[in-house]
C-alpha cells in the first residue's frame, strides 16, 4: 500500500512538473515578446561603447524542441562612427531544455550566417575594436574568475560559420589580409571532450603576397581546467601561391597529448612544395616524441628538401635526436647528420657531396642561435661556428677555418662571352640585403684558389652594420710575398673601398694566374687605395678613383727586347733619309726586356690611372715612360722612352754605339686583348742621323790626329840621330 501511495504521488508530482513547463513554454510562446528588449540592447551598447548597433528586424523566439532565438541582419559601427565595423546576415542561438530544469546552462548551436568584419590596426597599434576587448564588464568577470581560481565551464551544441569574411589591416606595417569563403563547423564544444572540428576558407594577402585555399579537419580536445590539450587525426593543408609562387603545404598531426606533465606526439610531418623558378619540395617529420613540456625527448627529426632551379639540384637531408623544453621555448639538435648534395653540369666540378656533423640550440625567449658544424667535401675540410642574437634584425657572429678550398671548381666559368653588334643590358646589383645585416666575425683558409689566384694562410675578419661592410684586416702570403688589405662597402651610397698593399710579391705568376696577363715579370711591392660607386660592374671601373703605386726588382717587360731592337736599328739608317715614318713592331712573346728596377705611381680617376714617372733601369738601356691606362673602357695608351746608356757588343751580334744617348719612343696602345706595339721613327731620325755624323767627323778627327802624331814621331827620331 504505501509503495501504491508513493508511485501515486511521484506521478501526480511528474504530472505537476509537466504542466508547469509546458504552461511556461506556452507563455514564452504566446506572451513573451523578446522585441521589447532590442530597445534596452542598442541602448545599452551606444551607452557604454558609442557604437551603434542595428537589428534589422524582429527577433524571433521558438520554444520546441528547444528554447532558440534568432537573430536577423544586423550591423555594428565604429565607435562614434557611422561606417560599419560588423555586420551578419543572420544569428540563431538555441539552448537545451532539460539541463535548464537542473538550473544548468547548455547551449544547443550557435550557427552565424554571412559574417562581415574588418580588424585594422593604427600606427600606434591601436585596433577598432579594442573598446569591446578592454570593457569594464569582461575585467570583473576576469578578475572574478581569477580570485576564484576556477575554470569556467561551457558546453555548446555546435557551432557553424557560413558565408563569412574577415580582414585584417596593419597601418603600420602595411599587412594586408582578407579571409573570405569561410565555413566552419565544430561539433560538441565542451570541456574535457574532443572537439571535432572542420574548415575552409579562402585566404589572400599582401606583406606577405598569399592566395589560396585553407582546409582543415580532426578532433581537438581542450580541457581548461587541468589544463590538458589534445588532437586526434588531425590534419591541414593550404593550396593556391604565397610570394606569387605556387604553394602546397600539409601538417600531419595524428596524435597529441599535451598537459603539464606529459607531452605526447608519436608522428608529426609538415610538408611544402613550391613552383617557380627555384622549386622547393621539403618534408619535416618528428618521430616519437615524449615526455613534460620542460623536457621533451624525440627519437628523430628527420629533414630531406630538394630545390631544382637554373639547372641546378640540391639535395639535402637531415637527422637528428631532439629535446626541447616548450614552456622555456627552447630546442636543441645535439647531434646532427646531414648531407648536401649539389647537381651542376655548370660547374668544373658536376656534382659535390658534402657531408656535414653539427649541433645547433635555439632559446626562442631569448631570441638566440648557437652551433657549430664540421664537414669534409671535395678537397675541403671546414670546421665553423655560429652564433645569433635577434630574429627580426639578427646580429650573427661566426668563427670559420678551412684547410683548403679550390672555389674555381664550384664557380661557373667567367669566360666572356662572344662579341655583338648590341652587348647585353648590364643587370645591376642590389645591395639592399647588406642594410639589415649585423655581422662581425672571423676566416682563416689554409690554401685558397680563387679565379685562378692562389693565397696561402688568408686570415679575415668582417663586420658589417647598419649597410656598413668592412673587412679589416685581411692578411695572407702571396707568391712569395705577403699582402695586408682592407675594403669596406657601403650599401646605403653603393660605395665601394679598397686598399690592398703587397710586398715582396712574384708579380709575373700573380699576373698570369689571376688576370692571364704575362707582360711583366719580376718581385715587389704593389700598394693601390681606390673607391668607387654604382650599382653595376661598369660603373664601378669608370667611377674608379684613388692612387696606385708599384716598385719591381729584378725582372722583366714581356713581348719586347729593347737591347734586341736597338742593335737591329743600325741597319735602318739607311732609310730615314727620305723621312720619318712609324713601324709597328709587334713583337713577339719571347722577347723580353730585363731591368734590374722597374717604378711607377698613378693617379686614378674617373676610371682612368694616369702616370708620368715611369722610371725601367736595364743593363743597356733606361725606359721611361707616361701615359694613361683606361680602366672603364679596358684599354690603354702608353708611350715608354728607351735610352742607350752602354755600349755592348753582343745581343744580336750588333754594336749600340751609333744609338748611344739616343731616346726612342715606343707606344703602347689598344684594348688590353689586342695591344700594339709603334717605334715612332719620325721623333728619332734626326737625332739618330745627327749621331752618325757626329761618329764619322769624330773618326776623321781621329784619323787626321793620328797621321799627325806619327809624322812628329818620324821627324824626332830624325834629329835625334
Amino acid at each position: 500500500m504505501k509503495f501504491t501511495r508513493i508511485l501515486k504521488w511521484l506521478g501526480i508530482a511528474v504530472g505537476v512538473v509537466v504542466v508547469l513547463v509546458a504552461g511556461l513554454l506556452a507563455y514564452l510562446a504566446f506572451f513573451f515578446d523578446a522585441n521589447a528588449y532590442k530597445g534596452r540592447i542598442t541602448d545599452y551598447v551606444a551607452e557604454h561603447y558609442q557604437r551603434t548597433l542595428t537589428i534589422d528586424g524582429d527577433l524571433a523566439l521558438s520554444v520546441f524542441p528547444r528554447i532558440a532565438i534568432a537573430i536577423p541582419h544586423t550591423t555594428l559601427s565604429e565607435p562614434r562612427s557611422k561606417t560599419v565595423a560588423a555586420e551578419v546576415k543572420g544569428v540563431r542561438v538555441s539552448l537545451e531544455l532539460l539541463p535548464l530544469l537542473r538550473k544548468e546552462i547548455r547551449v544547443g548551436e550557435v550557427a552565424l550566417d554571412g559574417l562581415r568584419t574588418s580588424y585594422v590596426r593604427d600606427q600606434a597599434g591601436h585596433s577598432n575594436f579594442d573598446d569591446l576587448m578592454t570593457s569594464g564588464d569582461a575585467k570583473k568577470a576576469d578578475d572574478a574568475q581569477s580570485a576564484s581560481g576556477q575554470t569556467p565551464s561551457f558546453d555548446v551544441g555546435g557551432v557553424r560559420i557560413t558565408d563569412s569574411a574577415l580582414t585584417y589591416r596593419d597601418l603600420k606595417s602595411g599587412q594586408d589580409l582578407s579571409i573570405s569563403k569561410l565555413e566552419f563547423k565544430v561539433g560538441r564544444l565542451a570541456d574535457k571532450t574532443a572537439v571535432p572540428i572542420d574548415l575552409s576558407v579562402r585566404i589572400d594577402g599582401k606583406q606577405p603576397a598569399v592566395a589560396g585555399t585553407l582546409t582543415a579537419s580532426g578532433k581537438v580536445l581542450l580541457d581548461l581546467a587541468a589544463p590538458r590539450y589534445g588532437a586526434d587525426g588531425f590534419s591541414a593543408k593550404f593550396e593556391g601561391e604565397f610570394d606569387h609562387q605556387a604553394l602546397s603545404a600539409a601538417i600531419d598531426l595524428p596524435k597529441l597529448d599535451w598537459s603539464p606533465e606529459k607531452f605526447e606526439a608519436p608522428t608529426l610531418k609538415l610538408s611544402v612544395k613550391r613552383g617557380g623558378a627555384q622549386a622547393l619540395e621539403a618534408t619535416l617529420a618528428l618521430d616519437g616524441a615524449s615526455g613534460s613540456p620542460k623536457a621533451i625527448n624525440a627519437k628523430q627529426l628527420a629533414l630531406d628538401a630538394q630545390l631544382v632551379g637554373g639547372g641546378r639540384t640540391v639535395n639535402a637531408s637531415l637527422k637528428s635526436p631532439l629535446a626541447a623544453n616548450l614552456e622555456a621555448l627552447t630546442v636543441a639538435l645535439a647531434a646532427i647528420d646531414a648531407r648536401v648534395q649539389i647537381d651542376d653540369p655548370t660547374m668544373p666540378v658536376k656534382k659535390v657531396d658534402m657531408p656535414i656533423k653539427a649541433a645547433v640550440t635555439v632559446d626562442a625567449k631569448a631570441e638566440k642561435v648557437d652551433g657549430h658544424l664540421d664537414t669534409k667535401f671535395d678537397e675541403s675540410t671546414i670546421a665553423a661556428k655560429f652564433d645569433l642574437a635577434g630574429f627580426a634584425k639578427p646580429a650573427i657572429g661566426f668563427d670559420v677555418g678551412i684547410d683548403r678550398i679550390n672555389l674555381d671548381r664550384y664557380l661557373k666559368s667567367t669566360a666572356p662571352a662572344p662579341a655583338t653588334a648590341t652587348p647585353a643590358k648590364e643587370e645591376p646589383f642590389d645591395l639592399s640585403a647588406l642594410k639589415s645585416l649585423t655581422l662581425n666575425g672571423a676566416a682563416r683558409v689554409g690554401e685558397l684558389q680563387v679565379h685562378g689566384i692562389k693565397v696561402s694562410k688568408l686570415a679575415l675578419k668582417l663586420g658589417a652594420k647598419g649597410g656598413d661592410v668592412r673587412l679589416a684586416p685581411l692578411t695572407a702570403q702571396l707568391y712569395g710575398g705577403t699582402v695586408d688589405a682592407s675594403a669596406q662597402v657601403d650599401a646605403n651610397t653603393n660605395r665601394f673601398a679598397f686598399a690592398p698593399k703587397l710586398s715582396n710579391i712574384q708579380i709575373g705568376p700573380l699576373l698570369k694566374d689571376g688576370a692571364q696577363i704575362d707582360k711583366l715579370e719580376g718581385r715587389g711591392n704593389v700598394a693601390l687605395d681606390v673607391t668607387a660607386v654604382g650599382n653595376t660592374v661598369t660603373a664601378l671601373k669608370r667611377s674608379l678613383g684613388g692612387k696606385a703605386a708599384v716598385r719591381l726588382t729584378d725582372g722583366a717587360i714581356v713581348g719586347f727586347d729593347y737591347a734586341k731592337r736597338l742593335s737591329d736599328w743600325k741597319t735602318k739608317l739607311s732609310s730615314l733619309g727620305s723621312g720619318a715614318r712609324n713601324e709597328a713592331a709587334n713583337s713577339a712573346a719571347t722577347e723580353k726586356t730585363a731591368f734590374s728596377e722597374l717604378s711607377a705611381t698613378f693617379a686614378i680617376a674617373n676610371g682612368v690611372a694616369t702616370n708620368n714617372d715611369l722610371s725601367v733601369k736595364a743593363p743597356l738601356v733606361r725606359l721611361a715612360g707616361a701615359g694613361s691606362i683606361d680602366i672603364g673602357h679596358d684599354s690603354l695608351d702608353y708611350t715608354v722612352k728607351a735610352s742607350v746608356v752602354n755600349t755592348l757588343t753582343g745581343q744580336g751580334g750588333k754594336d749600340l754605339a751609333q744609338t748611344r744617348d739616343v731616346t726612342i719612343p715606343v707606344r703602347v696602345h689598344g684594348p688590353y686583348d689586342k695591344t700594339a706595339y709603334e717605334i715612332q721613327w719620325a721623333s728619332v731620325s734626326s737625332a739618330l742621323l745627327k749621331g752618325a755624323v757626329s761618329d764619322k767627323v769624330d773618326a776623321k778627327k781621329k784619323e787626321i790626329e793620328t797621321k799627325a802624331r806619327d809624322k812628329l814621331q818620324d821627324k824626332l827620331k830624325g834629329l835625334l840621330r
